[in-house]
């Protein structure tokens, strides 16, 4: 059975790999690069697996490394090896190869029945170094979603603050994420200062004070500075002054006075 996942029986081993069943697997410029997916194309496929291939079906086969055979497994780390066409008609597999080796090796193919259908030299380049992603500058953002958690929601609409409330809730997820793309935080800046500047004041409804109907109490501050008035001072009415008439009654009184005393003063002198 072509389909089978188990691993056959006997593993080839270097004396295996002879001038006569060399061949009929191929690597582009017989290169492969450590730690990256190479593809292996089969030329001469047997024609049992090369009839499920074309049928749709999925053909298992085994491949090894050499000098010490190590067996490679797919792409998706399975433990062998899916055989399968091209749109040129080509019969390839693709084969995971290990990361700590480097020059030259030799890759077999094995059917499920431990039969050797190929191998061929190859030069394993060293792995190419993952190079480390610069972090997002998220100073920008930040600063953004600072001045926007400052604003209160009662002093704008509905209608546009909940298209802003979003955009800055969406902000603060990308700010949180560690692995973040800079195309993804500045979209997110960008969506949150636009929609801060939507933003639009609510019309606030005046207290009963503030349309006129105040209660009479007068505000006005005391002139502090203003000297109070000074009330006259009463008089005593046992010391007021007699009528005007009174006045000229006395007058009268007085020149009578006057002339008794010159009469009396007359009458002596006669005497005498």
């Amino acid at each position: 059975d072509l389909t089978t996942t188990a691993e056959p029986a006997s593993k080839p081993t270097s004396p295996d790999l002879t001038e006569q069943n060399k061949g009929s697997v191929t690597v582009p410029d017989n290169t492969v690069k450590a730690g990256s997916v190479a593809r292996i194309y089969v030329n001469k496929l047997a024609q049992e697996c090369a009839a499920k291939v074309d049928a749709g079906e999925d053909c298992f086969w085994y491949s090894y490394i050499y000098s010490n055979p190590v067996r490679l497994t797919g792409p998706d780390g399975s433990p062998y090896v899916t055989i399968k066409k091209d749109k040129n008609g080509k019969y390839y597999y693709d084969a995971f190869i290990p990361a700590n080796y480097s020059g030259s090796h030799k890759i077999a193919l094995q059917d499920e029945k431990g039969n050797i259908q190929g191998w061929t030299d190859v030069t394993v380049g060293e792995q190419t170094p993952t190079p480390t992603p610069t972090p997002a500058d998220k100073t920008a953002l930040n600063k953004a979603i600072t001045a926007a958690s400052k604003l209160v929601k009662t002093d704008y609409t509905q209608a546009s603050w909940a298209p802003f409330a979003k955009a800055l809730e969406a902000a603060k997820t990308v700010a949180g994420k560690a692995d973040v793309k800079q195309a993804e935080v500045d979209a997110a800046a960008k969506a949150l200062v636009n929609a801060q500047a939507a933003l639009k004041k609510a019309e606030k409804t005046p207290s009963k004070d503030e349309s006129g109907n105040k209660a009479d109490t007068d505000t006005t501050k005391p002139d502090t500075d203003k000297k109070p008035e000074q009330k006259p001072a009463k008089t005593d009415t046992k010391k007021q002054t007699l009528p005007k008439g009174g006045a000229s009654i006395i007058a009268v009184i007085a020149v009578m006075a006057a002339l008794a005393a010159t009469g009396i003063v007359v009458m002596h002198r006669r005497r005498a």
